[in-house]
């Protein structure tokens, strides 16, 4: 994370200050057994997620983000690294909730959870709409740093997705 100015040796003290963030995670997804009796598909998936990690100079966000920098441009060099917030240990953990419905070219998946940690704690909603060809399981989560799991999807698909969530912000550090 980096203030919006990255060129001020003093950064605005009103803004986001400078952060690392390096983490590891698991994620395990719990999904209700599909019907084939039920036309459209419907079914519901519980996901749990905990994730470890630290935020701050140990993260390794200074040098990361200054070598990409000099890489793609040498004008907007980040300065004001001295000022990033102390060493903290990064540990969430979440809870999420989806609802699926649709068929193989198309489903609407909407989705509630709380994701509760050090770094942010924040309640969300939202939903996916997803169209396409072929499509199986729930769409990969949008915005969050796991993958999506690869058992039960077919050999290929094919699709686009559009979506939105809402968050209600308690710490965001």
């Amino acid at each position: 994370f980096t203030p919006l100015e990255i060129t001020d040796y003093v950064p605005d003290p009103t803004d986001r200050p400078y952060m690392g963030l390096a983490y590891i995670g698991a994620r395990w997804d719990v999904t209700e057994p599909y019907d084939p009796v039920t036309t459209p598909e419907s079914r519901q998936q519980h996901s749990f997620e905990l994730d470890v990690g630290v935020m701050g100079p140990g993260a390794g966000g200074h040098p990361i983000q200054s070598a990409v920098h000099s890489t793609i441009t040498t004008h907007r060099l980040p300065k004001g690294w001295g000022y990033q917030i102390g060493t903290f240990p990064a540990l969430s953990a979440l809870y999420q909730w989806r609802w699926k419905l649709g068929w193989h070219f198309f489903d609407v998946v909407p989705h509630a959870g709380l994701l509760a940690g050090t770094v942010q704690t924040y309640p969300y909603a939202g939903m996916n709409v997803r169209l396409g060809w072929n499509m199986s399981s729930f769409p990969a989560p949008i915005g969050r740093n796991t993958a999506a799991p690869t058992s039960g999807r077919p050999g290929w698909e094919v699709g686009v997705v559009a979506g939105a969530e809402g968050r209600h912000m308690g710490l965001n550090t």
